[in-house]
């Protein structure tokens, strides 16, 4: 099977066999311990693409991850089935949107890399001038339904190797991959701020915000 378009799509919504995955799913998937749509916005950067990384495993492709801090814009995976590979690109934005920027920067990975095809899966979905562009390119861009759709498809609800991921609230900086860990602003500027620090500093000086939603955490 070509892994275009509607190849990707079939893959996605397909019905699989609990046995062909982890074999621990009960037959009433209303009985999950793990609510996926919350779960994904909860986790890390770099715990999105290992679980997509995983997904797709699970549903029967060879997958080689390719991305991690310096490469986004490029592709992540590597995914192969039947002779067939193709690039996914991981964008675990909540908020944000797929843009033409992000599309042209996938197109020449794609070019360097020499595959034909690829997936951009995002939460949030995609302006349509970018849908545009990246259907002229052979670029398929999920959203979050159809990432909900490929962690079912592999059990990932039900699963303990998917449990790990899902509930593993640690970040990790977006430059050099260690992690992020809480500190307190000294005398100056936002003094007694809370913030997210690389745990590689002064190495590495990437900071980040604390959410509204992650304080009184932890």
């Amino acid at each position: 099977m070509s892994l275009d378009a509607a190849s990707i799509d079939a893959v996605l919504h397909a019905s699989v066999a609990p046995a062909q995955n982890s074999g621990v799913a009960p037959a009433n998937r209303s009985s999950s311990a793990i609510n996926l749509r919350q779960a994904l916005h909860e986790i890390a950067w770099f715990m999105f693409e290992k679980l997509l990384a995983l997904a797709w495993q699970k549903v029967g492709y060879e997958v080689v991850r390719e991305g991690g801090a310096r490469a986004d814009g490029g592709m992540d995976l590597r995914i192969t089935r039947g002779g067939e590979t193709l690039a996914v690109q991981c964008k675990h934005w909540s908020f944000q949107k797929v843009g033409v920027p992000q599309v042209r920067n996938f197109v020449g990975a794609l070019t360097i890399a020499g595959l034909e095809s690829g997936i951009i899966m995002t939460l949030r979905g995609a302006h349509d001038e970018a849908r545009e562009l990246a259907a002229k390119q052979g670029i398929t861009i999920q959203t979050e339904a159809d990432v909900v759709a490929l962690l079912e498809q592999a059990w990932a609800d039900f699963d303990p190797t998917f449990h790990l991921i899902l509930l593993d609230r640690r970040k990790f900086c977006p430059r050099c991959e260690r992690e992020m860990v809480r500190r307190t602003a000294r005398p100056g500027r936002g003094t007694g701020e809370e913030f997210w620090g690389c745990s590689g500093y002064p190495r590495c000086r990437y900071t980040m915000p604390i959410l509204q939603s992650e304080r009184g955490c932890f």
